[in-house]
């Protein structure tokens, strides 16, 4: 029968010979062939096998280490083989010291990197294979996976998870500002009622409800509200970041530069979708939606104060308080010179304080509202160049929070780390079409631009 550390050096070739197997078909962008397949399958099947094995040697491994302290005061021949088995046997640190969370980001990484050392192997933190809190056994109770190691992975516990996406809404500058809606744990989608309230004229009203002053004994005209339903599809958003093992080497470093690229594109790629998206694998974007006004433009490749008028003219009458531009930065020197001329024909400036010219900062606001340069915003002369927009009027679904995961076997041809973060939402104006005006000249809505 095999020794403790030969089944766990056993196992460690299996996850080495996995990770090579993984590392070949992501480096080649392909699926496995069939044969790789069945070495996978096999591979993990004695992985699995060998984990069992080395879980039941250590439980009696422990077992049999009480009995002998129990023992101490009594020494006999028996407890003194105990105790020589067992100091072959590292059983790593004191579990009962473990706490529930780390200290951060970089002290989750060395734990990984210590567990995934074949000559450290019995040096396993406990915090890894619990990152939600439960312990091995609770988590066995409730039907949930310990933890990624069959793939040389960590999952992150949740409050690490959140303290990213807490650094990624912070950065956001869209989709942080709709409203955020949760979908439950056994859902993937969801669907809202609304009224399909499209038309403001008389009998038309949330969709054909109909209210009027009659005479003593008459009646009036038979309305019922009409209904629709807007429906959110969970999308994942993936990405991956590798670190090499030099720069393994400063855990704090790294740590640090991990949480700020994630941060900010996760940040990028949820505004970029929330802005542009086509809904096809992601949100549906504010400039791919049907209720949208795009307003034709003044001067072809400009922005002017006839435009900006015109956009606060077709906004929605309810979401002048939300309301917020977005704009390309290739823009801001439209605004920098823009001027509207008074009834008496003084020029005065749209972005500048009044009388201070270029000695103090642009006042960063347009009609009173903020402004927000947006990198994602198309460039001057383009649909989106200039948005107006009231972000509470865009739905953002999202569940479980992001999910992390570190491995060192995924690139392990390649002396790399690998880091995974995904994430699931969804999103979509919850408008379909512009709304026709009480009097039935002219369309508003929350969203507007100016056309091409």
């Amino acid at each position: 029968m095999k020794t403790l550390e030969e089944l766990k050096l056993d196992r460690d070739d299996a996850l080495r010979s996995i990770g090579e197997l993984l590392g070949l078909s992501v480096k080649e962008e392909r699926d496995f062939t069939e044969d790789e397949q069945k070495r996978y399958d096999d591979l993990k099947s004695k992985e699995v096998r060998l984990k069992k094995q080395i879980t039941a040697l250590e439980e009696n491994a422990s077992e049999r280490a009480l009995i002998t302290k129990a023992d101490d005061n009594q020494p006999s021949s028996r407890s003194k083989d105990i105790g020589k088995a067992d100091t072959k046997i590292e059983m790593g640190e004191d579990r009962s010291k473990s706490k529930s969370q780390w200290r951060d980001i970089s002290e989750f990484m060395k734990a990984v990197v210590t567990a995934s050392d074949p000559l450290k192997r019995g040096k396993v933190d406990d915090r890894l294979f619990s990152p939600d809190g439960f312990n091995a056994e609770q988590r066995a109770g409730l039907g949930m996976n310990v933890a990624v190691d069959a793939e040389g992975g960590f999952l992150v516990d949740q409050p690490l998870s959140q303290e990213l996406l807490t650094k990624a809404f912070d950065v956001g500058k869209l989709f942080p500002k709709a409203r955020q809606i949760p979908i439950a744990a056994n859902a993937n989608s969801i669907k809202i009622n609304a009224l399909e309230d499209a038309d403001r004229t008389d009998g038309n009203r949330a969709g054909g409800v109909v209210v009027d002053w009659v005479a003593e004994g008459a009646t009036t005209a038979e309305g019922r509200p009409t209904f629709r339903q807007i429906e959110l599809n969970l999308n994942k958003l993936l990405g991956f970041v590798y670190a090499t093992e030099e720069m393994m080497q400063d855990y704090g470093a790294t740590a640090s530069i991990i949480q700020q690229t994630l941060s900010d594109e996760i940040a990028y790629r949820l505004d970029r979708s929330v802005l542009l998206g086509d809904g096809i694998g992601k949100p549906l974007g504010l400039l791919s939606s049907g209720a949208k006004i795009a307003l034709t433009r003044t001067g072809a490749g400009l922005i002017q104060y006839a435009d900006i008028v015109a956009m606060e003219e077709a906004l929605w009458g309810r979401s002048d308080d939300n309301a917020v531009y977005y704009a390309s930065k290739s823009i801001f020197p439209q605004l920098m010179n823009m001027t509207f001329r008074t009834t008496a024909g003084d020029q005065h400036p749209v972005f500048l304080t009044m009388n201070a010219g270029a000695t103090e900062a642009p006042r960063r606001t347009l009609m009173g509202r903020p402004i927000e340069f947006l990198e994602q915003s198309p460039i001057l002369g383009t649909e989106g160049d200039l948005v107006l927009a009231d972000m509470n009027q865009y739905l953002f679904a999202t569940k479980g929070g992001l999910k992390q995961a570190f491995s060192m076997h995924v690139r392990f041809l390649f002396e790399e780390n690998v880091w995974r973060v995904s994430f699931r939402a969804d999103g979509t104006l919850s408008w379909n079409t512009p709304l026709t005006r009480a009097d039935g000249v002219g369309t508003e809505s929350p969203v507007i631009t100016i056309a091409a």
